[in-house]
């Protein structure tokens, strides 16, 4: 069933997509540049303002001294947060910090208050010393739906006052709210966002909505293990990055001419499935999962394949998947059995969940199992 507008705006993996198309040179440069809209009738408003991605999910860590300062303040503070993404623009190293949910929270104590407080350290001016690199300036904003993002400043409001109350140093605040129709979503954008960014405050149509159109099939990001949503809204969304994946490796082994061979490894297919957005992420276990679900695809994949065209795929450790192709039949009889191959029919079992100090296998892929 296709997802409602007004359920779009409360998917943090929506919302995710939604900054990720804001930031992006869609299709056409000279159609939106004319008009402001592109031929998918998203406004990439944010590329538009020479903002990009700068990562997805990095730990930002507070300061020692200012964990010690909120401890001695009797604040509870994490140690470190990750914002859902994070934008830059560097011509004048602006750093923009943005947070999604599905509503807002109150200012009493909660994880969700104690994260706000480190992404507003991270946001602040401490921000260079954060990141690791140069910051001149820094914001945090908040995005979800346009009609909780009164109570959502409101209660970021207390939160600052409090910390600069004990000498914290936090950073500026916003909100980017989405708003929905049956036809359109809109941003909605703060006055401290807008002159962050360089605009005028107010809504902004970014994305054109048809009866029955779902947008999910179009993420640049499809799945993303730390999305909470429905056993059936997950499933779709692995669908989604396996169909993908599967398109990505039949499009190289269509490309290539024989005698020859292909090599296939986590980052370069899980970074085309995602058009280029895999390789911004900075979640290391959230990566991990990727590759876990990858060395599945391709596991399947290979026995698929195998099972017509004996040693026509093989693992070969710290290289990947190896497809060997001989000459024009054999090509065309991997393509065959490739394209027979039903992604549908790939059964995704959930990963237990991921913590954030697991201890991590390293990026090389490991051998399928014989059994």
């Amino acid at each position: 069933m296709n997802p409602k507008a007004e359920e779009l705006v409360r998917d943090p993996l929506f919302q995710v997509n939604a900054l990720l198309w804001l930031a992006q040179p869609l299709p056409d440069e000279k159609v939106f540049r004319e008009f402001g809209v592109s031929p998918l009738g998203i406004h990439p408003l944010l590329h538009m303002r020479r903002f990009a991605v700068h990562a997805i999910a990095p730990m930002l860590l507070v300061p020692l001294d200012v964990r010690l300062a909120a401890q001695n303040a009797g604040i509870p503070i994490q140690e470190g947060a990750r914002p859902d993404v994070v934008l830059s623009r560097e011509r004048d190293l602006k750093f923009l910090l943005v947070e999604c949910k599905a509503s807002s929270f109150g200012p009493g104590p909660s994880k969700s208050v104690e994260q706000a407080r480190a992404l507003m350290i991270a946001a602040g001016p401490r921000a260079s010393e954060v990141f690791a690199e140069q910051v001149k300036a820094a914001l945090l904003s908040y995005e979800l739906p346009d009609s909780a993002c009164a109570g959502m400043m409101g209660t970021l409001a207390r939160v600052a006052e409090e910390m600069h109350a004990r000498g914290l140093p936090a950073g500026p605040l916003s909100t980017l709210g989405l708003r929905s129709s049956e036809t359109e979503v809109s941003v909605v954008i703060d006055s401290e966002l807008a002159a962050f960014l360089g605009v005028q405050p107010g809504a902004f149509k970014f994305i054109a909505l048809e009866p029955g159109d779902d947008p999910r099939p179009l993420y640049f990001i499809p799945y993303d293990p730390d999305a909470q949503g429905s056993a059936e809204e997950t499933a779709f969304c692995r669908a989604v990055l396996f169909r993908r994946m599967h398109a990505s490796v039949v499009a190289a082994i269509g490309r290539a001419f024989p005698p020859t061979e292909r090599i296939f490894e986590h980052g370069a297919v899980l970074n085309d499935a995602m058009f280029g957005m895999y390789g911004h992420w900075d979640n290391k276990a959230s990566a991990k999962h990727m590759r876990d679900l990858f060395k599945q695809f391709m596991t399947a994949i290979q026995q698929s394949v195998n099972s017509e065209l004996t040693g026509a795929i093989a693992f070969e450790p710290g290289r990947g998947w190896k497809v060997k192709i001989g000459d024009e039949d054999a090509h065309e009889a991997i393509i065959d059995a490739l394209t027979r191959f039903s992604a549908e029919t790939l059964t995704a079992q959930p990963k237990p969940p991921i913590e954030l100090f697991d201890v991590l296998e390293d990026d090389e892929p490991q051998a399928p199992s014989s059994n």
